[in-house]
């Protein structure tokens, strides 16, 4: 599977948008009266809009090569910078992760979480803002951990501009796919 992050390396530019728009099925009656579900149980998409300003040739290529590469078919993993959350449990729980300085939301459903020692587990639930259920009993109290909110992205429309003679400007829309 690619990855961005890790095949790339090479950070946007700030002033990225993310847009999420829920998908919501709604029915309408007398009195203005209706109800709302959720359209599917992955019913909130997202997108990017990224930017790679007069970066040089060999950064323009790499970032080129990849979205080429996956030809705005094929998904990759991707999360967005300043995402990633490095920090301590202040509390042991099995198979869960307890830090109370945190506040999680259901972006980090499904995230990887790495351990001080290496060792790996998927967030398999939000239990609460404090609280993420693991596949593994992977924590202990007083234990460094980093979660890496990956998620599955494609590319299927960038731009390439050459502002300056060996210079480029990319532009590039990551939009979330939701698939294994």
């Amino acid at each position: 599977m690619a990855n961005f992050n890790t095949n790339v390396n090479i950070i946007p530019d700030r002033g990225m948008s993310t847009e999420q728009s829920p998908r919501v099925f709604t029915a309408k009656y007398g009195d203005g009266y209706e109800q709302r579900v959720a359209a599917g149980i992955n019913n909130i998409p997202e997108s990017w809009n990224l930017s790679w300003n007069n970066r040089s040739k060999a950064d323009s290529n790499k970032i080129i090569k990849f979205l080429e590469d996956q030809a705005g078919v094929t998904s990759f993993d991707w999360y967005p910078p300043d995402s990633e959350i490095s920090s301590t449990t202040t509390s042991a729980t099995t198979s869960k992760l307890v830090d109370t300085s945190q506040y999680f939301t259901n972006r980090y459903l499904n995230s990887t979480v790495t351990d001080s020692a290496a060792g790996t587990a998927t967030v398999t639930a939000v239990d609460s803002s404090t609280t993420l259920s693991l596949s593994s009993n992977l924590m202990s109290s007083g234990e460094t951990y980093t979660i890496y909110p990956y998620k599955k992205y494609k590319c299927d429309k960038w731009n390439v501009a050459t502002p300056v003679l060996g210079y480029k400007t990319i532009t590039a829309t990551f939009t979330r796919v939701f698939e294994p």
